[in-house]
């Protein structure tokens, strides 16, 4: 799901009901509803509040419903957070299979282009240094803290070689990110589910050709 961009005039109240609403849809059965939750959820029908909170913050591009509670509660917080605009350019970066993204290349255009704009995106996480093939910036982050090697996140919530198969930034290449990340721990094995039972693993997105959908 890309992330959307947050209404200049939107409150804490208001997205708390907007989760509320979502939440109330994913129960009775609501197949856009189901369908927004699966990127997260492989059981959306056993969602509580906080799971729906999740999902929202997921979509306005921040890793968790306390991180977007903290921007709101700041003054100014229409401006979009670093993290908001890493997550917006990894869903842009990124082959997606999802039905609701057109299978546009322009997409990467306008990665890149958010990028040249906001240079401290590449800096946010190892998921970015990974869809941007920077082994320097991978070997930084892994230095520090050798878990995140699978650590889940980005707009997805994929581990980082994931994000490096899936990549199709212009003029990156995520391959040697993606030999690195499996030199240092990395499971091959990565994998993410559609409609909660279709396995898409790290090659599936190296072969790519599959976007907007299984019914491409």
């Amino acid at each position: 799901m890309i992330a959307r961009d947050l209404p200049a005039n939107l409150t804490l109240e208001t997205i708390r009901k907007q989760a509320k609403a979502f939440l109330k849809a994913v129960k009775a059965d609501d197949a856009s509803a189901r369908q927004r939750a699966f990127p997260y959820f492989a059981d959306p029908a056993a969602m509580g509040l906080q799971d729906a909170q999740l999902v929202l913050a997921r979509e306005f591009g921040f890793s968790s419903w306390t991180r977007l509670k903290r921007h709101l509660e700041k003054s100014g917080s229409n401006a979009p957070a670093t993290e908001q605009l890493a997550n917006r350019f990894l869903s842009l970066a990124t082959v997606s299979y999802f039905g609701d993204i057109a299978a546009d290349p322009e997409r990467f255009t306008q990665a890149l282009a958010l990028l040249e704009e906001h240079p401290e995106i590449a800096g946010d996480s190892i998921h970015v240094a990974a869809a941007l093939g920077d082994v320097e910036a991978i070997d930084r982050w892994l230095d520090r803290d050798p878990k995140l090697v699978g650590k889940r996140g980005g707009p997805y919530d994929w581990e980082p070689l994931l994000y490096a198969a899936y990549a199709r930034v212009p003029g990156h290449s995520s391959l040697p990110a993606g030999r690195r990340l499996i030199e240092r721990g990395a499971s091959p094995d990565a994998h993410w589910l559609d409609d909660g039972q279709y396995r898409f693993t790290a090659l599936t997105g190296v072969f790519g050709e599959g976007e907007a959908g299984p019914e491409r």
